[in-house]
């Protein structure tokens, strides 16, 4: 039989199964495998020389690394092995001794470059950048921290890198007491303690991945300090659990799925007698709770508060289940005007605002704008629209041309 027609068997090796990045790889492997045809033997172990002998529970939890012992040329073609985290305790030299016992067997590693061996990872330096830059140059933040991994994790030293290189280039420099090591856990509570300790006036965290995060918002609570509003906090990896913390974390997402569906792609392709190279995966940055809102955000929330205030003061008889699609509607239609308004409000004095605004108000009269409103409370509303527009320091140019066009509104809306 060939090696294209043969039904091959892929190891994937693993630090257990419960957390959700190796749980996303998995599911990429399984994913890849069942379109290609392929069998798939998941090995669960733990990590080597990680440290528990403070934990009585998990002291002995090494003995699980027994299983990777099973994983030979007898029983399965090629590997997939997540060094990035069954190493994440230990040394490249110790990595390697470790990965020797599969010579002979095809490896593709995850998350951790060997020299010697094919990889695929993630790009942990655009999103990273993205975050930095977002707090930097929308937060305003200049005191920085980042709580990082073990030095010799290839992810971790990636991502500290990317810390450095992006700080020093906005000009803000960077000290030892701005970084600690961690161990990539909730549990590395003292690098927690003397990163806030030694930066008491610090403004952003940045952390080396999401369960860091997660330790980090608990040693946090314990101090009093509120995430996002007093120190914005950013992590790594874009977990299901980043979005579920309160407030909800800003993150790098890094698809882990994706590295599992490529491992297993490059696998294949080794199997089939093909030439593969070792692979990135991008990255991006993604916005939550945990970052302080720019003002700008802050004035839209704000805005967006007083839209809905106002909408149901103004359509309160017909906000209800029966006519709830077109009040949609009308919602929608309302908001994009008194949008429009604000803008107009914030400085655009052109002809293409003032047909952005007509427009708008043609779309919220069609959409019953007129017909269902309660008309006292519609007046007051552009009332007060009116008068703070008015307000804001114009021109006498300026406020003519504001008189002018709440005019056309008036006739528009009251004129039959």
């Amino acid at each position: 039989m060939s090696s294209k027609e043969k039904r091959f068997t892929i190891g994937v090796l693993v630090s257990g199964i419960m957390d959700e990045v190796t749980k996303c790889v998995c599911n990429g492997v399984l994913q890849k495998a069942k379109q290609a045809d392929v069998n798939v033997v998941i090995f669960p172990g733990k990590y080597l020389e990680r440290d528990l002998s403070d934990n009585r529970e998990l002291m002995y939890e090494y003995q699980h690394n027994t299983i990777f012992s099973y994983a030979t040329k007898e029983n399965v073609d090629a590997l997939i092995i997540m060094a990035g985290s069954i190493g994440c305790f230990t040394s490249k030299k110790v990595m390697k001794h470790f990965l020797k016992q599969y010579q002979g067997i095809p490896c593709i590693l995850v998350a951790e470059k060997i020299k010697g061996y094919v990889s695929v990872g993630f790009d942990n330096y655009q999103g990273i950048k993205e975050g930095l830059e977002h707090l930097i140059e929308k937060a305003g933040c200049q005191k920085f921290g980042m709580i990082g991994g073990n030095s010799e994790n290839t992810d971790s030293c990636e991502r500290k890198r990317a810390f450095v290189e992006t700080l020093e280039k906005h000009g803000i420099e960077v000290t030892d007491k701005m970084y600690v090591e961690g161990d990539s856990s909730r549990r590395c509570v003292e690098a927690y303690r003397k990163l806030l300790d030694d930066n008491p006036d610090i403004e952003a965290i940045f952390c080396v991945n999401d369960e860091t995060a997660l330790g980090l918002y608990e040693e946090m609570q314990r101090r009093g300090i509120h995430p996002g509003r007093d120190v914005c906090i950013l992590g790594y990896d874009d977990t299901i659990m980043a979005a579920k913390m309160e407030p909800a974390l800003s993150s790098v997402r890094a698809d882990s799925r994706k590295l599992g569906e490529e491992a297993m792609r490059m696998a294949i392709q080794i199997l089939q007698g093909e030439t593969v190279e070792s692979c990135v995966i991008p990255t991006r940055f993604i916005k939550r709770g945990s970052i302080c809102r720019t003002r700008e955000e802050e004035r839209r929330s704000n805005r967006a508060k007083d839209f809905n205030v106002s909408f149901k003061d103004i359509f309160y008889r017909y906000c209800h289940e029966e006519m709830r699609e077109q009040m949609e509607k009308l919602r929608a239609s309302y908001w994009k005007l008194m949008e429009s308004l604000s803008v107009k409000g914030d400085g655009e004095d052109n002809l293409e605002a003032y047909m952005e605004i007509m427009q708008c108000l043609d779309e919220f009269i069609n959409a019953g704008g007129v017909e269902y409103a309660d008309m006292d409370n519609l007046l007051n509303n552009f009332e007060e629209i009116y008068k703070e527009l008015g307000e804001k320091g114009q021109s006498d140019g300026e406020k003519f041309q504001l008189r002018n066009l709440f005019s056309i509104i008036y006739k528009k809306l009251f004129v039959p």
